[in-house]
């Protein structure tokens, strides 16, 4: 009776500490972390952060940190608002948060990993400067110096946060692409050169997901590192952190080329044995996916979900175009007013000619939140007058693709999860309808129910649906079904007396298939063009992908 006591009260404390923790992570945000990094001549670096936040619970802020068998780190410190913190040799994870404040120290994990610890110190709005010096983090390989660094780790639980990161040499010594090759992996955003050093910053928020690595290539001479590795940087480095990434995808691109005689042959081979059993499977998962589509019954109601479940979901199975989340989104913004077309007078309605749009303020919660990402990319796009031109859109999507790139894979990896929560497939991918569950298999069916409904409803005799809300949502998913000029071609043939409005929506779909086109082909145009010095290491844009065997950094922290 007392064991079974003891184990009651022992669960109802593990319990308490759950929930608090979990309330800690859950209520403390760090806006910003912004990464200072010095490289030294001997392959050291002098790594200053600062945490921006807000923390209202919890004890503690930390992250984890591996030195495995070449790092060491060093002189490590902390301060906030003026006040030096105490370093402690030794870290007590379960201390008070009288014990823990304005005091930092290493929480040893065992086999040479760390947790970089310190107090919260005050509840409240906090900025934290932590300071210290790792070691051999440039390696010297026999062709060139380096490193693959984990900066910022995944499984931080205090996101979403921004964060920048530069690279500057302590002699100073300028770094460009005459002597440095740049990568950056795990975050949406950049990492480029700039007046002799390197920046990388995130132009998406990071989540629990994100990570910033940072891979460097140097020419012989700018170090003379302490940590010698036999080896070449392309073998030992390069190789095993472009698995999985972009950059891997852009080096095959590059390289097609010179392996076409070898893929020639493969193919023949293909053709002659495992290709005729592969086409015959794919021309099985188009007939199954057909038939479902066929056999779907009629929907009224559009999806519950937000519209990046229904994107993420068609753009997989190859039913919708990438780009076309963004005119499904514009069409919303411009029925809702929150930005409005400018006619040409002189052309007239569907002149064929967008000229451009106005873009409204709007209140703080006026959209919701995938509509107002797009919205403050169009805002941005078109400059103080609030006027956004064919000219700025292209500008903008050219000069800025990694903006409009993190939007879209955004959408698709928030529906994507969404899928998941729902258990719409059976092993977490969706890229042929045999690895939808039945529950994905029914938000498929659903989805062609709605398509065949809308393409349909004039020989249904539908004329119940009147509402100007409903009709604006009908074109939105018809936008992204690729079918809304036939939608408001059967809206005119069931209510003639709407002609008038339908032109107006004739109108509001051709320009935002117009401002699709401008921000999506620019976009790619500079994607495309990058490809090359993004695999030379030139710099641009960041792998959400890859970044294998870094070294330093781990996984998780944030606060407890």
């Amino acid at each position: 009776m007392k064991k079974s006591k003891m184990l009651l009260k022992t669960a109802f404390v593990l319990l308490m500490l759950f929930i608090f923790a979990f309330s800690a992570s859950a209520s403390n945000h760090v806006e910003s972390i912004n990464i200072d990094v010095t490289l030294n001549k001997d392959g050291s670096a002098l790594i200053e952060q600062e945490w921006k936040g807000i923390f209202d619970e919890g004890t503690e802020c930390y992250y984890e940190f591996n030195a495995g068998d070449t790092l060491r780190l060093k002189n490590f410190t902390v301060s906030s608002g003026g006040k030096q913190y105490e370093t402690l040799e030794d870290w007590n994870v379960n201390a008070s948060f009288s014990k823990k404040a304005y005091t930092c120290g290493l929480n040893d994990l065992g086999r040479n990993s760390y947790e970089v610890c310190w107090g919260i110190s005050e509840y409240g709005e906090n900025t934290y400067n932590i300071s210290y010096t790792v070691e051999n983090v440039v390696v010297a390989y026999d062709d060139s110096d380096g490193f693959n660094f984990r900066f910022i780790n995944p499984g931080m639980n205090t996101g979403p946060t921004d964060a920048t990161i530069t690279f500057k040499m302590a002699d100073g010594t300028l770094l460009d692409d005459r002597n440095t090759n740049i990568w950056a992996f795990g975050y949406d955003g950049n990492i480029n050169f700039r007046s002799g050093f390197v920046e990388g910053n995130t132009t998406f928020p990071m989540g629990y997901n994100n990570h910033m690595t940072v891979m460097m290539q140097f020419e012989k001479g700018l170090f003379d590192p302490s940590c010698l590795i036999s080896g070449d940087f392309e073998t030992e480095v390069k190789d095993p952190a472009f698995r999985g990434s972009i950059y891997e995808e852009y080096e095959e691109y590059d390289n097609s080329v010179d392996i076409f005689f070898i893929f020639t042959l493969l193919m023949t081979v293909f053709v002659i044995g495992g290709f005729g059993a592969a086409l015959i499977w794919i021309i099985v998962q188009n007939v199954k996916k057909k038939k479902l589509e066929k056999n779907a019954q009629y929907v009224r109601d559009v999806p519950k979900e937000d519209i990046n479940v229904s994107y993420s979901l068609l753009n997989s199975l190859h039913d919708c175009e990438e780009g076309d989340i963004i005119s499904a989104r514009i069409l919303r913004l411009i029925g809702k007013g929150v930005i409005t077309p400018i006619e040409d007078d002189d052309k007239g309605l569907l002149s064929g000619k967008m000229v451009s749009f106005r873009i409204n303020p709007v209140g703080e919660n006026e959209i919701e939140h995938w509509d107002k990402k797009l919205y403050e990319i169009l805002k941005a796009s078109a400059g103080g007058d609030g006027i956004l031109e064919p000219l700025e859109m292209k500008l903008y999507c050219r000069d800025h693709p990694s903006t409009l790139r993190a939007f879209l894979n955004r959408c698709k990896l928030s529906g994507e999860e969404r899928l998941d929560e729902l258990k719409c497939s059976k092993k977490g991918r969706y890229s042929n309808i045999s690895q939808l569950s039945e529950n994905g298999i029914k938000m498929l069916s659903d989805l062609y129910g709605l398509k065949k409904y809308l393409k349909e409803f004039s020989l249904i005799d539908e004329r119940t649906v009147n509402d100007t809300y409903i009709w604006q949502e009908y074109l939105v998913y018809a936008t992204l079904f690729g079918i809304a000029d036939e939608v408001a071609d059967q809206l005119v043939k069931v209510n003639p007396q709407l002609e008038a409005q339908v032109n107006v929506y004739r109108r509001d779909i051709y320009f935002a298939r117009t401002c699709r086109r401008y921000m999506y082909s620019n976009m790619m145009k500079t994607e495309q063009a990058s490809r090359s010095s993004a695999v030379g290491g030139s710099g641009g844009r960041v792998s959400f992908g890859g970044g294998g065997g870094f070294r330093g950094g781990g996984f998780g922290g944030g606060t407890r």
